[in-house]
């Protein structure tokens, strides 16, 4: 390790009076910054429980983009004035402390690495990093006392040096995606719930299985009207526009939904249950003939609130038909849209798993991008043995051509995995036509709540299809992810699809947007001003660099290292 990385790696060196970073002022890239470059403002003096980091290394995330699309109307800041307030996006962070406040001097030191957890609550309430707290597109950033003594304890996770700055700033995004894969199942009807039985044939009866302490209404008819009626509080309707933040009990509406006997006629009655769910709920269809085909399904509420449908012959079938949360070891798999940086990293965690798919398929659009997923992943592929094949829906005449060829590519049972990492809500109802019986279908990609799309609930009640939805991650999936790649199980640079200096982070955000690289974009702080470049292209720039790359030109720490030392700049240089 050279001197000049040394001193850096240690922060030997004062703390500026001044920084560069890259505010958000208003909704809109013109909004980010002045003028396209960075703004000089003075770095934030710790308090007596707070601490100053210097930002190693930021990710850029999809995140970002929207909320520097949407400004002060994003629901993480609504009502902020960002004039008069600005934030900072920035929130995949690889992290070195600076300056420790008097009362925090017991516990950080400066030279202590950490990475964050930005979803913070404090006192109840969710104050995120990047957002409600200025982030790290910028030299420094604060962590503010929110974040040192929250609800959970501290949000700063602790990094060894074994781990490079680019590979810490990316356990983010790879926790997210290893949330996806821990989503618990209910396995009955909620304990002390509310149930509305919807006995389509009519009677009075409830079906067995239900918790004995549940409240339970019975309807004797599938009236559409009579259900949303049944599902006020306190003269409240059920919707998808409840709180996310608000306990479900005080929510109008159900907790489960237990349709008996309904036919392909209840299409509305089924879409008016579907509405009344409060946040985690689930639609059973139990002893149905033939379900409706085409439900219109809000698919923004199944990732964000939790929304299921199961459906069986008896209440424990229909709950506990498909509850598996990893992908199904030696079956088939298809990640739709997977050829951008998120996709990428299901792709590759599917391809690593101790008992991976022997089929997986990467669909997407984007001919260039799918090229480069292929062509990047396929060398992993063959030593885990598995057949990895990208399709592009576009080389097919029709959608249903192209969904033909899906299925017999599994040999015309359907897929046993079924990933989204496109935020696209048309196309569920296609997945669902794609799916093999006791199929998880995980909506990935988030989106909003009130993204309608057509689904054939038959398919999804008869072949016991899973529909679940994640988004973010927390503390301990984090943590799991470092650990990994701490012992070396998982390479995160894989992932990265361009490197820059600080000056290029607009630039990056721009690129992001227009799916300019394949791989996530890391931005380095500490360098002013580097062009945005891929890691195997990086050597005809830096050949010191390039001489330290991996296999395939991955990023290495090494890389990072050789890099750092010839392109970083300490203050006052």
């Amino acid at each position: 390790m050279g001197s000049k990385l040394e001193k850096y790696r240690l922060h030997e060196y004062p703390v500026p009076e001044t920084m560069l970073a890259w505010q958000l002022s208003g909704a809109g890239f013109e909004h980010v910054g002045v003028d396209g470059k960075p703004v000089r403002i003075p770095v934030p003096k710790p308090g007596p429980r707070e601490i100053l980091c210097r930002v190693d290394a930021v990710g850029l995330c999809f995140s970002d983009v929207k909320l520097i699309l949407a400004g002060n109307d994003h629901p993480r800041i609504k009502g902020r004035d960002l004039v008069a307030n600005p934030t900072r996006g920035g929130h995949e962070l690889s992290l070195t402390v600076a300056a420790v406040g008097a009362e925090e001097t017991g516990t950080y030191s400066i030279g202590q690495r950490f990475m964050m957890q930005s979803d913070i609550y404090y006192k109840g309430r969710g104050m995120a990093f990047g957002y409600v707290f200025p982030g790290g597109m910028s030299e420094y950033t604060l962590i503010p006392t929110e974040a040192l003594h929250g609800d959970e304890g501290s949000y700063l996770i602790p990094v060894q040096d074994v781990v490079g700055r680019a590979a810490a700033a990316l356990v983010e995004p790879w926790a997210c995606v290893e949330a996806a894969y821990r989503i618990g199942a209910r396995t009955a009807p909620r304990a002390g719930g509310r149930v509305l039985v919807v006995n389509a044939a009519g009677g009075a009866a409830a079906p067995d299985g239900l918790p004995p302490d549940a409240e339970v209404v019975v309807l004797q008819t599938a009236d559409p009207k009579q259900i949303v009626e049944a599902a006020k509080k306190d003269g409240v309707e059920a919707g998808a526009s409840q709180d996310l933040f608000t306990n479900p009990d005080e929510q109008p509406g159900f907790d489960d939904v237990v349709f008996s006997g309904a036919g392909a006629d209840a299409r509305e009655a089924v879409e008016a249950a579907l509405s009344v769910l409060r946040r985690g709920g689930h639609l059973c269809m139990l002893n149905c003939d033939e379900l409706p085909h085409e439900v219109t399904v809000d698919v923004g509420s199944v990732h964000y609130r939790d929304i299921r449908i199961v459906g069986g012959a008896s209440i424990d079938e229909a709950y506990t038909a498909t509850t598996r949360r990893e992908l199904l070891g030696g079956g088939t798999a298809h990640f739709s849209g997977a050829a951008g940086p998120m996709g990428q990293m299901h792709v590759q965690r599917a391809l690593e798993a101790d008992e991976p798919p022997r089929l997986t398929v990467v669909a997407d659009i984007a001919a260039d991008r799918l090229k480069f997923t292929v062509d990047h992943l396929t060398p992993l592929a063959k030593e885990r043995g598995v057949e990895l094949v990208g399709v592009n829906p576009q080389d097919f005449a029709s959608p249903a051509e192209f969904e033909a060829a899906m299925i017999e590519k599994t040999g015309g049972a359907g897929f046993d995995d079924l990933v989204l990492c496109a935020p696209v809500g048309a196309l569920v109802g296609p997945l669902v036509r794609q799916a093999a019986a006791n199929c998880v279908l995980n909506i990935f990609a988030g989106v909003p709540i009130g993204t309608n799309a057509k689904l054939d609930l038959d398919l999804v009640a008869k072949r016991h299809i899973r529909i679940v939805g994640s988004s973010g991650s927390r503390w301990d999936d984090m943590k799991d992810v470092l650990d990994m790649v701490t012992a070396g199980k998982l390479n995160t640079g894989l992932s990265l699809g361009a490197v820059g200096g600080l000056a290029q982070t607009l630039e990056g955000l721009r690129g992001l947007k227009a799916g300019r690289f394949p791989g996530k974009t890391v931005i380095y702080p500490a360098v002013p001003d580097f062009p945005l470049t891929p890691p195997h292209e990086i050597g005809a720039a830096v050949p010191a660099v390039g001489a330290k790359l991996g296999p395939g030109g991955v990023w290495t720490n090494d890389a990072e290292d050789a890099f750092l030392e010839e392109k970083i700049r300490f203050p006052g240089e």
